[in-house]
């Protein structure tokens, strides 16, 4: 089962026979929309709001925010035996918020983080142990969050787009340790760490 979004409309379909299961349509222009596989629920965030649905498109809840626009979503991977669900919502303002859900309250509760971003939420990524996540910002800002708050408020992405050899601009990944690189750096698929590292081996 696949969940697709665009404009007001979100559908939830069948990728195999690629039948259509069910069309909601929104008042709101549609975000992004995320399908959690062990609950059967569907976050759909806007703007403004998020919901929520049943795989078969039944309203189950629905929070408003009134203070910014809404940017990203990321919906935590738990187990079919949790009764609580959450998801993360980034906003244009740079805020974060963690939300819950409680089927038997049919209400989602909401926790504003204590977000060191002052820019657009882009990205959140959730580590797939959900011991931790990440949150990137329009201005390359990323920060590593753990159960005890944030750990690396000055953490940015040219970490992780530059190559570790030379320092310029990567543009491959080694086959061998994922690493990633610039062309000169990365022969053949291999970075010179592994290839220099296969001579001696």
């Amino acid at each position: 089962i696949v969940v697709t979004s665009y404009s007001s409309t979100f559908v939830i379909w069948d990728a195999f026979s690629g039948t259509i299961h069910c069309k909601v349509d929104l008042s709101e222009n549609i975000v992004t929309s995320k399908f959690d596989e062990s609950s059967g629920l569907v976050w759909v965030l806007t703007e403004i709001s998020l919901y929520l649905y049943s795989i078969n498109g039944s309203h189950l809840a629905h929070r408003e925010f009134n203070k910014s626009k809404t940017s990203s979503l990321s919906v935590f991977r738990l187990s079919n035996s949790e009764s609580i669900r959450y998801s993360l919502v980034g906003f244009v303002n740079g805020n974060i918020i963690l939300t819950s859900y409680r089927a038997d309250y049919s209400f989602i509760e909401i926790k504003e983080l204590e977000s060191p971003h002052q820019h657009k939420i882009v990205s959140l990524q959730i580590h797939g142990s959900n011991t931790c996540f990440t949150s990137s910002d329009s201005d390359l800002n990323v920060t590593l969050w753990t159960s005890i708050g944030v750990l690396s408020p000055h953490f940015r992405h040219e970490l992780l787009t530059r190559c570790p050899i030379c320092g310029s601009i990567s543009s491959e990944q080694c086959q061998s340790c994922s690493r990633h690189c610039c062309k000169r750096c990365c022969i053949n698929g291999t970075c010179l760490f592994c290839t220099g590292l296969s001579l001696y081996v």
